[in-house]
């Protein structure tokens, strides 16, 4: 759940969906679900999920990686209808100086494609979240660095925005940005939460 400080404005797919960018980042808040809740406990936030908007001959689609599925792209409708009122749009507003290419966002994306989901890198992002291993081991904070594993969810999209000339969470590698760092992201503002 959304903290009480936080405005929500709740419009119908329908009426949003012309207002969604490619290059916008859709984040997901479970309702249900042992394994989502988990991810967004330990993210320290409502968000489990992270995809991102493709416009593709008229067709909205929410690219992503997927657990069970790896990267894959599905029409954004049929999220909204499975999980209406679940999914929150972000737009991307780079700090002044920084500029963002939503084309080579979206482009990175697609590159990825039937890749694998990343489990080897949420199991490593979530043990390093944990407070004792904290205590042990230096923050990741290189995004230069890129995992020989297949990406999770908000690694993708982490990495695409990079693509797309924006570090969304500074001093945080691509490979240990969650949902909820996202969310957080000074260069990331909230739009709309979408039903259908």
């Amino acid at each position: 759940m959304l903290s009480p400080s936080f405005s929500t404005r709740t419009m119908p797919y329908a009426d949003a969906r012309l207002l969604i960018q490619a290059g916008d980042v859709l984040l997901y808040r479970p309702s249900r679900g042992v394994f989502g809740r988990l991810i967004a406990r330990i993210g320290r936030g409502p968000y489990s999920h992270a995809e991102m908007a493709v416009w593709c001959h008229k067709r909205l689609l929410s690219c992503g990686s997927l657990q069970w599925r790896g990267v894959r792209a599905i029409a954004f409708s049929n999220l909204i209808q499975a999980n209406s009122g679940q999914w929150d749009v972000f737009r991307v507003t780079p700090p002044q100086g920084e500029s963002y290419a939503p084309a080579l966002a979206v482009s990175h994306m697609i590159d990825i494609l039937d890749e694998r989901y990343g489990w080897r890198n949420l199991l490593r992002t979530a043990a390093a979240r944990m407070c004792f291993v904290r205590l042990l081991i230096p923050p990741d904070i290189d995004d230069g660095h890129r995992s020989r594993y297949s990406p999770f969810c908000s690694q993708a999209v982490s990495r695409a925005l990079n693509a797309g000339g924006v570090d969304p969470v500074k001093f945080c590698a691509n490979r240990a940005t969650g949902p909820n760092d996202l969310a957080r992201s000074a260069c990331l503002r909230y739009q709309l939460t979408l039903r259908y």
